[in-house]
């Protein structure tokens, strides 16, 4: 999606100003089509380097090309908001590294041509209700607990079972369901993204550490 501007800016400043609102609005109008996307910001400018005015027949050779930062995973219109207006350092910065490398010296920023947003669909990842355990991780003395839930709130027993005592059948729902939760989960969806983790970090005052482990029973941690 291009937001072409209607007077010409010969600054990225002016141009960010003008059109930061509006690049705003059609990327909001985008993730309320589809959530959870990787979202690029992007700008299109052209640049000139002058030729020695002794050669009569020279002109300023111009070209026109574009900067953009990198694809990242952005899952709601406040989210996005705040996402494009946070970039607009980067970009700058993106841009003003591809004029300093062009080849040869002179080249300067002639215009502004345009803002745009790239949007690429992006599934994350979620938590699940129960799965089995992993070989590699049943030794008991592992101490791994797996609650054997059938909804898709697996992190919130997780976290009412780290409330209980965490003795002998502590880990079963009939006991985790008569724990009274002292936290707040307002606005974690189930089941709970990166994204929803990080809201209920943000609300609880408390950091949550993740172990990924794939079919080859490699691990990865998240945290």
């Amino acid at each position: 999606m291009r937001l072409n501007f209607k007077k010409e800016h010969s600054s990225f400043e002016a141009a960010w100003k003008d059109g930061v609102a509006k690049l705003v609005n059609l990327a909001a109008e985008k993730i309320r089509e589809k959530q959870n996307l990787k979202v690029v910001v992007g700008v299109e400018f052209t640049i000139m380097k002058p030729i020695d005015a002794a050669y009569e027949d020279a002109k300023d050779t111009i070209r026109t090309i574009h900067a953009h930062t990198m694809p990242e995973a952005v899952c709601s219109e406040d989210a996005i908001t705040k996402f494009i207006r946070g970039k607009k350092g980067d970009l700058q910065k993106r841009m003003q590294a591809i004029i300093d490398h062009q080849e040869g010296s002179g080249w300067a920023l002639k215009r502004v041509d345009g803002l745009f947003i790239t949007t690429y669909t992006h599934k994350p990842s979620r938590g699940s209700s129960y799965i089995s355990t992993p070989t590699a991780l049943r030794n008991a003395k592992l101490g791994l607990i797996n609650i054997k839930n059938e909804d898709q709130e697996c992190i919130k027993y997780c976290m009412l079972y780290h409330q209980t005592a965490k003795v002998a059948h502590c880990d079963r729902l009939s006991v985790l369901k008569k724990v009274e939760d002292k936290y707040n989960w307002e606005g974690v969806n189930f089941p709970a993204s990166f994204d929803d983790i990080q809201t209920f970090e943000n609300i609880t005052r408390c950091a949550l550490i993740f172990t990924a482990t794939s079919a080859k029973e490699k691990s990865t941690r998240y945290g």
